[in-house]
């Protein structure tokens, strides 16, 4: 039935009323009013997209461009092309993360690994990670090292085996002059014995002799590589030295002390500069721990070679450095006849030098130390104190003969020969033409107070210089160069003349050396200048000298029995090269003439040798010391001085 108009009307009025009652104000009515047409969106212009700014959209031009001073590019679909500079770009293509070929081909082999990982294990990478990814990245996998590849293990093996096969062969000349147990091959049994820390400073050692064996022209990367391995073994080296010394159990063991002493030649053969002496004192202390050099000796025959090398460095070291700089001296002038005995009994130190010359080494060191000490002293004592050397040197009734010419009277001239001419007659016949005088023993000295005052301590250490020096010059190196010690049995006679003429060579050189060594050392300390005319007699005695010394540096250098065992003569003799140049200059100031500029030619003749044949030998022996030693040398010619405490002024071991 439908529903009647009137019902249906009424509702429809209501819920049109509603509708109109529920809208909010401004609403437009559905039959009122129509929605205006959509506007376009606004466009910006190309720059102000460039430059991520919000464009103002105006025409024809925007105003931000404008006031920017930029040529608008206007609103085209189309970025409009623009004129750049030489050398610069607009634009540059994105880089391929991708790896290089090598690392791709190397991570194809490896099973993929998850897609999806947390930003905190990404953070936290592993080491070994980090340390392949980041060669990859830089695409320089052949350069930089791997230490992680290597185990110690592996690198002391590779030491022994580079060793054997490498260096002791460059030594087997050197052997044919006389068995020396300091040149003997290295056990490979004793490998799973050694301790950690030998085991880093025998990499080390090796390391550092492989490094000056190469060519000059060999890469960078090669070097760098081989100084990384060094440094790390080095490193690992004092960690464990430093370990084994802070426990009582290993303070001043066996492997200890064996290790200190190899470590002391890695510091003295690849680092000179540094502070090498520290290891020294410390290990004379070890050694005072165990009863001193005697007692260990003793107890433990089988170190004797190690602890010979400890002698030769802290002997020789002592030539080259300042007389005070601690008290070695002294100990190893305590230890005289024990290291007489080392040395005298089928062995001989691996600088080669003759035992008797080694022995009076070690008497000069102790000679100049207490000169040292008698000037320190009286500089600090207040006028007319006594100054006593401690121990004394000489005794009121002992007497030494000086191995110089009869000493003029005063007022005396000598018209026969110069000194220089008498310093030559008496370098020729030490044995015969040497005269014997008396003024030097304390004796002979007139009045009570000569040997209670400072001036008086000189006198005692000019006789045992002039004792010493006579040892020196009554040295036959004929003797020394036939010796049945020193010769073994030999099987060709042309091997045999060759060897015998060697060790004349050797023999000269080390005695016309230590002949400088004496004179200048004890003079720079303030000793044998007494009177001009002595002076001027051991100036002529190591000019002599000093030409020898030149002439048999010129004869070692060649040979391949000697050349490597040649530094601290070739040291010496470019000391005495400064010191010919300064007397050449003085004499042609005075109007020396064409012979004064020979002798300054001559002198920089010997410069210019030391000079070349140091690196020539660093190489050879494989260390930087002969570097070194030039310049030290340089730096004192350089200086303008003469002494030898100006060219030695800090703790130098010029020792292989």
């Amino acid at each position: 039935m439908p529903p009647a108009p009137g019902l249906d009307t009424g509702v429809s009025l209501a819920m049109t009323s509603m509708f109109q009652m529920s809208s909010p104000p401004g609403h437009p009515k559905t039959k009122a009013s129509s929605a205006p047409p959509p506007t376009a969106p606004k466009r910006h212009c190309w720059e102000c997209l460039r430059r991520r700014l919000v464009c103002d959209s105006g025409t024809p031009y925007c105003r931000k461009c404008v006031d920017g001073g930029v040529v608008c590019p206007g609103y085209e679909d189309k970025k409009p092309l623009r004129w750049i500079a030489n050398g610069q770009v607009s634009s540059r293509p994105r880089q391929s993360r991708s790896a290089p070929a090598t690392a791709a081909a190397g991570r194809a082999k490896q099973p993929p690994r998850a897609t999806v990982v947390s930003k905190k294990k990404q953070q936290h990478a592993t080491q070994h990670e980090m340390q392949i990814s980041l060669p990859e990245r830089s695409g320089c996998l052949g350069i930089l090292p791997h230490m992680d590849t290597r185990s110690t293990t592996w690198d002391v093996v590779q030491a022994a085996y580079y060793y054997n096969t490498w260096v002791l062969p460059t030594y087997d000349s050197a052997l044919e002059l006389a068995p020396n147990p300091f040149i003997a091959p290295f056990p490979l049994e004793i490998l799973p014995y050694l301790t950690d820390g030998l085991r880093h400073t025998v990499v080390a050692l090796a390391i550092g002799h492989r490094i000056h064996q190469l060519p000059k022209d060999a890469s960078r990367g090669a070097s760098v590589d081989l100084w990384s391995r060094l440094f790390h073994h080095r490193l690992l080296a004092i960690r464990e030295l430093s370990h084994d010394i802070a426990s009582e159990d290993t303070r001043a063991s066996d492997n200890t002390i064996v290790t200190i002493i190899l470590f002391l030649f890695v510091e003295l053969q690849q680092m000179p500069a540094t502070n090498w002496r520290q290891h020294l004192d410390g290990l004379t202390q070890l050694i005072e721990i165990r009863g001193g050099a005697r007692e260990f000796l003793k107890t433990l025959p089988a170190l004797a070679i190690g602890m010979s090398s400890f002698f030769l460095v802290g002997v020789m070291a002592n030539t080259t450095c300042p007389p005070l700089c601690d008290n070695s001296a002294a100990s190893h002038y305590a230890l005289l006849d024990l290291l007489g005995t080392m040395y005298g009994e089928g062995g001989y130190p691996t600088c080669l030098c003759p035992p008797s010359l080694f022995v009076t080494v070690v008497e000069i060191n102790y000679l100049r130390a207490q000169q040292a000490r008698a000037n320190l002293l009286a500089s600090t004592s207040c006028a007319g104190a006594a100054v006593v050397p401690n121990p004394l040197l000489l005794t009121s009734d002992q007497h030494i003969d000086l191995p110089l010419v009869p000493q003029l009277e005063h007022g005396e001239s000598d018209e026969s020969s110069t000194p220089s001419e008498a310093a030559c007659n008496t370098a020729e016949t030490p044995a015969t033409s040497i005269q014997t005088i008396d003024s030097f023993s304390p004796a002979n000295q007139e009045g009570p107070d000569m040997t209670t005052t400072p001036a008086a301590q000189p006198l005692d250490i000019d006789a045992n210089a002039s004792r010493l020096l006579k040892d020196i010059l009554a040295f036959s190196p004929a003797e020394f160069s036939t010796s049945s010690l020193h010769s073994p049995q030999q099987q060709h006679p042309t091997d045999s003349s060759s060897r015998a003429t060697d060790r004349l060579v050797l023999g000269r050189l080390w005695q016309s050396a230590l002949v400088i060594y004496l004179i200048a050392s004890l003079q720079s300390a303030g000793a044998l200048r007494r009177s001009s005319f002595r002076r001027g007699q051991l100036g002529g005695l190591r000019a002599v000298h000093g030409q020898r010394l030149y002439e048999q540096l010129q004869l070692a250098v060649v040979s391949e029995r000697l050349k490597r065992s040649v530094l601290w003569p070739l040291v010496v003799c470019g000391f005495d090269a400064a010191e010919a140049v300064n007397s050449a200059v003085s004499l042609s100031g005075t109007g020396g003439g064409s012979g004064d500029e020979s002798r300054s030619a001559a002198a920089a003749e010997r410069r210019k040798f030391v000079e070349t044949r140091l690196p020539i030998l660093g190489h050879d022996v494989g260390t930087s010391l002969p570097d070194y030693a030039r310049v030290v040398l340089r730096k004192f010619w350089d200086s303008g001085r003469a002494d030898w405490d100006g060219c030695f002024d800090g703790s130098y071991a010029f020792v292989t």
